[in-house]
């Protein structure tokens, strides 16, 4: 178990553009949601839901949060986070990503000296729904919800980033599917070529 950290799943999207809640969609015979939440039971002992949907989730036997400013975005799934752990970190990853990596996310939450945020950084783009977040950024958070600034790339940029590039991602997961998130329909069978692929190379 990676000590002092809360792995984090946000689950409070509208699904406007899939039609459905994505989250509960399903992927090869489970819920879209399950294949997010296997790795970070394997790596968490403290785990969090962040959903707006509580019923719907109850088979994850998770805590769970709403958000505390509804309607704006991740960065307000991020704030019902930090101010619900009582760890000193939170590891937050989307619902929508079924190719979640446990090396990945051990290199994430092990990276050393001070920042406030680790996260992938691919060709000068940050992957803030696959990333920790320290909990003294809560304050900051919170008053960027207030100002009404709910875009996480601004947000970002005030911050210390611990960033992890594209090669040494590659190292760690082999490629970069790990980012493959579903936004639309076609985006699952998408997802099932591209998990086929791998398992024919493996």
């Amino acid at each position: 178990m990676i000590p002092d950290a809360t792995g984090v799943i946000l689950a409070g999207g509208a699904s406007f553009r899939f039609g459905s809640n994505k989250a509960l969609a399903s992927f090869s015979g489970e819920p879209l949601i399950k294949h997010v939440a296997a790795p970070l039971v394997d790596l968490f002992a403290d785990k969090l839901l962040v959903t707006s949907d509580p019923d719907s989730y109850d088979f994850l036997g998770w805590p769970m949060v709403a958000d505390f400013f509804a309607g704006c975005g991740p960065l307000g799934g991020i704030h019902a986070a930090l101010k619900t752990i009582t760890t000193s970190r939170a590891f937050v990853v989307g619902c929508d990503m079924p190719f979640v990596s446990k090396n990945l996310i051990e290199n994430l939450c092990q990276q050393p000296g001070e920042w406030d945020v680790a996260l992938p950084w691919l060709d000068g783009r940050p992957e803030p729904l696959f990333a920790v977040y320290q909990r003294h950024l809560l304050p900051l958070v919170e008053e960027a919800l207030v100002r009404g600034d709910y875009k996480i790339g601004f947000f970002l940029r005030s911050l210390r980033l611990r960033k992890i590039e594209r090669q040494q991602v590659v190292d760690l997961c082999g490629g970069t599917k790990v980012f493959h998130n579903i936004n639309f329909q076609h985006d699952l069978l998408n997802a099932a070529i591209v998990d086929g692929e791998n398992d024919r190379r493996d």
